[in-house]
């Protein structure tokens, strides 16, 4: 199964089968690659504003749009921000029913994996789940437990900012998806 064949039972299997935003997606997507240890589609992802960003997963996806299979709708929030959402088009549920046939295993791993997801609304926010995929982006590349202030370091000399209070609001989230 491919990147794009990824992008596309992810966006499937979420409850609302719309994925709310850039960031959103790829933070699914790298804790779907963490929760089913594929190590290729890991190591495509650096650390970014918003914690692990794939240049692999955005190009994926801007090609499954040009191809029509995903529709990449576009909302003004009152900040003036733009946040684009996205779902599967006719074509792409007809592409995601052939992937399903080949493969039926990580299929059903990544249904799992996003349920599990699901489950927490912190997947909903754009901050709490970059702050989820950014501890657990620390933790990946630490060999000792951290502490909540040995995180906060780390994440400075990553570029990002993360408070304790986030710290703290986002582990239960993690622990339920062994990712701590």
């Amino acid at each position: 199964m491919d990147v794009q064949d990824r992008i596309l039972a992810i966006v499937n299997a979420l409850p609302s089968q719309t994925v709310p935003g850039r960031t959103i997606l790829q933070k699914l997507i790298y804790f779907v690659a963490v929760k089913t240890a594929d190590k290729g589609l890991q190591r495509s992802f650096r650390p970014h504003y918003y914690g692990p960003y794939s240049q692999l997963v955005a190009a994926e996806l801007s090609s499954l749009s040009a191809l029509g299979f995903v529709e990449e709708s576009s909302e003004r929030l009152v900040n003036g921000l733009t946040r684009f959402s996205y779902s599967l088009t006719d074509d792409g549920n007809e592409v995601l029913g052939v992937i399903l046939n080949d493969e039926k295993s990580l299929f059903q791993d990544i249904n799992d994996v996003i349920e599990e997801i699901a489950e927490h609304d912190i997947w909903k926010s754009t901050m709490d789940i970059s702050a989820a995929a950014k501890i657990h982006f620390i933790f990946s590349r630490s060999k000792t437990p951290l502490s909540v202030p040995a995180i906060e370091e780390h994440a400075e000399e990553l570029g990002w900012t993360l408070e304790a209070d986030k710290i703290r609001s986002v582990t239960g989230f993690m622990e339920s998806l062994d990712l701590v």
